[in-house]
């Protein structure tokens, strides 16, 4: 819902959009009132982008196990962004989220 309002082009002219979860969550605040969802969509891309011990209080979330399930989802889904399922992308992405598995509850 936020892409096109924080895309950044690198040098290569590839895409980014840096702390889109972040405006998904602020645009769907500046709508709604802050709910499950809400919290759901801050933390959207804590399974893709987060280390140590900041993934280890991530994996704490009440909504946890849900925004892995859906990790995993989007991770399947835009396969195709990374390469395809044979991609070097996508396998590193793939061996992260199988690494986080062992902090959920």
């Amino acid at each position: 819902m936020s892409k096109p309002y924080v895309i950044e082009y690198d040098s290569d002219g590839k895409a980014h959009y840096p702390d889109h979860s972040l405006k998904s969550f602020e645009m769907y605040c500046d709508k709604w009132e802050y709910d499950e969802f809400a919290e759901m969509i801050k933390h959207d891309m804590g399974f893709h982008t987060l280390k140590g011990c900041d993934l280890i209080e991530h994996c704490k979330l009440d909504n946890a196990n849900h925004l892995y399930a859906t990790a995993w989802a989007e991770l399947y889904a835009n396969s195709e962004l990374f390469g395809g399922f044979n991609s070097d992308s996508f396998k590193i992405k793939r061996k992260k989220l199988i690494k986080a598995l062992k902090y959920l509850n």
